[in-house]
C-alpha cells in the first residue's frame, strides 16, 4: 500500500469533496433542533450524488497497480459511513416531514349552503373567521 503522500492530487481532492460533504451532513444529524426536511433532503442528495459518485471513482479497475490505488477497505469503510449518513437523514427527513404535516391545519373558512334550488349555491364565510381578521387589522391599525 503506497503512504498518502503518494497519492496524486486529484485522489486528495477526492477525499476533501467527500469529507466535506459527509461532515457537513453530520452537523445536520447532529444539531438539536428538528431540521427543516428541505435541508435534510438537500444533505441526501449531496451524498448521493456528490460523495458516493467520487468514492465509486475511486475503486481500482482490474488494470490498477496494488501501490497506486486506494486500499479496498478503506473505500468499503466509507462507503459503510456514508451509506448510514444518508439512512439516517432518511429518517430524519421522515420525522420531520411528519411533523411539518401534523403542524398544518387548513380550516374551513367558507362553507356552500344549499337550499334544495337550482344555481349556485349561497356562501357563508366562518364568522368566527371574519372576527379574528377585523380584530388583527384593527390591532395593527393601531400600533401604526
Amino acid at each position: 500500500m503506497a503512504s498518502t503522500a503518494q497519492w496524486p492530487a486529484e485522489v486528495h481532492e477526492a477525499y476533501e469533496v467527500i469529507k466535506k460533504t459527509y461532515d457537513q451532513a453530520v452537523c445536520v444529524l447532529r444539531s438539536d433542533s428538528s431540521s427543516d426536511p428541505t435541508r435534510v433532503t438537500f444533505h441526501i442528495d449531496a451524498l448521493s450524488s456528490t460523495a458516493l459518485p467520487i468514492l465509486e471513482a475511486l475503486i481500482p479497475s482490474s488494470i490498477s497497480y496494488e501501490d497506486e490505488c486506494l486500499p479496498i477497505e478503506w473505500i468499503v469503510g466509507v462507503a459503510r459511513l456514508l451509506g448510514q449518513a444518508v439512512q439516517d437523514l432518511q429518517a430524519m427527513a421522515h420525522v420531520a416531514n411528519t411533523l411539518e404535516q401534523q403542524g398544518v391545519s387548513i380550516p374551513e373558512l367558507v362553507m356552500k349552503v344549499t337550499n334544495g334550488q337550482q344555481g349556485r349555491p349561497q356562501k357563508s364565510v366562518c364568522p368566527d373567521f371574519l372576527t379574528e381578521v377585523v380584530t388583527n387589522r384593527i390591532g395593527r391599525m393601531m400600533l401604526w
